[in-house]
């Protein structure tokens, strides 16, 4: 059996597209990051510009595959929820600040 790939190349608009995701470049600040020099440095050859594909785009979870490489990149933006809107929801009984809070029995 064969697995379709799913690429498409528009050669008027010069656009790449891989399973229905853009081909566009890694960002800078990913290239940038602590976590993905050794990455760059070596399977990369310390390459300026590396071509992606997204993957997956979820509301704080980014995942891109390299093109042409056997990697994958994935970042986490902060979350940006309202814990205060959900503290309600918290049962008490349950919780309490910690350490100092210790009830008898609990070390």
């Amino acid at each position: 059996t064969t697995k379709e790939v799913g690429i498409e190349v528009n050669v008027q608009i010069s656009e790449f597209t891989l399973q229905n995701h853009k081909m566009m470049l890694l960002d800078p600040s990913i290239m940038k990051h602590k976590d993905f020099q050794h990455t760059r440095k070596t399977v990369l050859a310390g390459a300026s510009d590396v071509a992606c594909a997204e993957v997956v785009h979820t509301t704080n979870r980014y995942h891109w595959r390299l093109v042409g490489q056997r990697y994958d990149v994935m970042s986490w933006a902060p979350d940006k929820r309202n814990y205060h809107d959900i503290k309600a929801a918290l049962n008490h009984d349950y919780s309490r600040k910690f350490p100092n809070k210790l009830r008898p029995g609990e070390t």
